[in-house]
């Protein structure tokens, strides 16, 4: 394959990609689970710490009424609840008005005052109040979390990475744990789990190649992830490793066809140095000058 064809299958790959992940976007049961997820409270980080400590296997949480309006299922007889802090905001002179436990709005600025018209800060302080995990619920089913995680190996394809990131001063190391991540990129380093899959460790190295010399400081994280795993799903599907993973994991970014076409040109360079470099390899093997 000469450099001309290469560009034409990336170009084509990322097409392709486009077309999954919007059909992905608006299939039945993904945007099932996405509107449960937009159902479920946006709990602050304080508050997270405090269902962490009190039921540590918690999942998908939410107040008595919102499981039974929103969700259409009840709490089960004697269970406990879970203690979290919710805003109540006070005006002097006036009652306190509480904030419903199912909505993030907190009262904030300057209220201006029917009597003397002079304004003046509402007082914000917190109140106990209680959610429940899934798991102390019963009623109608959840949609179950669509999978974006690939476990596919290509040990091949996985020695020749190696050796392509050994050769750009960047180090492979695997750990047993990451809090719920297959990988990351930290600058000269990626860690992998060790059940990661090969799609998971180009999708690290394309971060190294195209987010670790801080020359592009502007993009934003979402930029980032559809740019990292359009060159995983280019290079992935070169080498015949499965990219099911992709369409999903791009579509919780909340990526579109067009923002993937449009990052086309820095995703085709770092797919055709990744590319470019493995082939290397593989003919030194069939050629005799490294053993596989």
């Amino acid at each position: 394959m000469d450099s001309k064809d290469l560009l034409k299958s990336i170009e084509t790959s990322m097409d392709d990609l486009a077309a999954e992940t919007d059909e992905v976007k608006i299939s039945d049961v993904f945007l099932r689970y996405l509107n449960s997820i937009s159902r479920f409270y946006s709990y602050s980080l304080m508050n997270q710490i405090l269902i962490w400590i009190q039921k540590p296997g918690a999942t998908r949480v939410a107040g008595y009424k919102a499981w039974q309006t929103k969700f259409h299922r009840t709490v089960k007889k004697g269970e406990k609840g879970i203690a979290i802090l919710a805003p109540v905001t006070y005006k002097p002179k006036e009652k306190a008005k509480e904030i419903d436990l199912d909505s993030s709005e907190v009262q904030t600025g300057t209220v201006e005052a029917n009597t003397d018209e002079k304004k003046y800060r509402p007082q914000l302080f917190f109140r106990i109040v209680y959610v429940f995990d899934e798991s102390q619920t019963e009623g109608e089913s959840l949609p179950e979390e669509p999978n974006w995680h690939s476990t596919e190996k290509s040990k091949e394809l996985e020695l020749a990475l190696v050796a392509f990131a050994h050769n750009k001063g960047i180090k492979v190391e695997v750990a047993d744990d990451l809090d719920g991540a297959d990988g990351y990129s930290t600058g000269g380093k990626i860690v992998l789990l060790p059940t990661a899959g090969t799609h998971t460790m180009i999708h690290e190295l394309a971060h190294e190649l195209l987010h670790q010399d801080k020359a592009h400081p502007t993009l934003s994280r979402q930029e980032r992830e559809i740019e990292a795993d359009a060159t995983a799903y280019v290079v992935s599907k070169h080498f015949n490793v499965n990219t099911d993973a992709s369409p999903n994991y791009l579509a919780l970014w909340k990526a579109n066809g067009k923002e993937i076409r449009d990052c086309l040109t820095r995703v085709r360079l770092a797919a055709v140095e990744m590319i470019t470099f493995v082939e290397g390899c593989y003919s030194k093997v069939e050629t005799g000058e490294v053993e596989a």
